[in-house]
């Protein structure tokens, strides 16, 4: 018995001799913390491969509301771009650029060219007036709680923005590029390249080539024409719906990742017309007497037409079906191409 008590005395020891040499050990080297990941302050679109760097935020006391006006050329050429704020571009009769920037940046205009037969600006550029410190992206642009510019309709307005709900009206051309915001433009005739990372983009009641981008947003397009003879109409988006409704393009491209595609319109004849979606289905509505060959390919999904069509050919696989069609005699090209969807083929209302 005190054999066995002194056996339980001396592990109890061991133990507390353990316990105190583990206590010591974790105190003198502490688990280090996993490290902090760095995260940046405003998501960007994951269709760019970097992120975009954010600017600084206009401090308040620097905030300021100016309104600045130079007469210009009637067919300028209008440069800028903006950090942040509501933007609203009107065209108007006046040989004048007018720009109203509230609660944000001071700015100026540089000319950056002059017509040589009226000595008038026909490039200018809209620009912060000071920039402090090392370059950073956005940091020389307009930027406030809302950006207006009155300039002729004869002005070709290219800018960039980073987020900005933009719209433009009655003005030559565009040219512009969004990171986050919708875009609405109307009223312009010289043709249109507008690009948004997330967010929708709008046209109405213009014509010339034309191109639509968005990564995260849809796309409609109505009462769009071309100015010119090969004018191409360009529709793409990565997630969302394409809705085209009374273009007059002979050449058109409209293709969503995951979204349908809408189309409201008739064929022209001799023109090339591709409609494409890897989820989602394709509607067009036509006239009853249009004349088109239908190129269809399309994997889980069915085809079906209102009208009558006179099947080519028919060729069922276990991946998809295929199908040539042609309606009256066939003038125009129109390529359906669905992965996981259905075709459909209605007359107009």
């Amino acid at each position: 018995m005190t054999t066995f008590k002194a056996t339980i005395f001396r592990i109890e020891i061991l133990l507390c001799l353990c316990t105190v040499f583990v206590s010591a050990s974790f105190a003198q080297s502490p688990i280090p913390e996993p490290p902090k990941s760095k995260t940046p302050e405003r998501p960007v679109a994951n269709a760019r491969p970097t992120a975009t760097p954010v600017p600084p935020r206009i401090p308040r006391d620097e905030r300021v509301t100016t309104e600045r006006a130079i007469a210009v050329d009637p067919g300028v050429n209008l440069k800028f771009c903006v950090s942040e704020g509501a933007l609203t571009i009107n065209g108007w009769d006046r040989d004048e650029v007018r720009v109203f920037v509230k609660d944000g940046r001071r700015f100026g205009f540089k000319v950056l060219e002059r017509n040589a037969k009226n000595d008038k600006p026909n490039w200018v550029w809209a620009a912060r007036e000071t920039v402090d410190g090392p370059p950073v992206p956005f940091a020389n642009c307009l930027g406030g709680a809302r950006v207006e510019i009155d300039a002729p309709v004869g002005t070709t307005v290219s800018f960039e923005a980073r987020t900005s709900g933009a719209t433009i009206d009655s003005v030559k051309s565009v040219s512009v590029k969004v990171i986050e915001g919708s875009i609405a433009i109307r009223n312009v005739s010289g043709g249109v390249k507008a690009e948004t990372y997330k967010g929708d983009v709008m046209l109405e009641s213009s014509a010339g080539e034309i191109t639509l981008k968005t990564t995260t947003g849809n796309i409609l397009a109505f009462d769009v024409n071309p100015g010119g003879v090969g004018d191409l109409l360009v529709a793409q988006t990565s997630s969302g719906t394409i809705s085209l409704q009374k273009v007059n393009h002979r050449q058109i491209k409209a293709s969503s990742i995951s979204g349908s595609v809408l189309f409201n319109s008739g064929f022209l004849t001799g023109g090339i017309y591709n409609f494409k979606t890897s989820n989602g289905s394709i509607e067009l509505q036509i006239p009853a007497d249009a004349s088109s060959t239908f190129i269809a390919s399309l994997g889980f999904g069915s085809f079906n037409s209102a009208v009558a069509l006179d099947v080519q050919s028919e060729n069922i696989t276990p991946g998809g079906k295929s199908i040539v069609a042609m309606l009256g005699n066939g003038s125009a090209t129109v390529n359906l191409t669905t992965t996981s969807g259905s075709i459909r083929i209605l007359k107009q209302k």
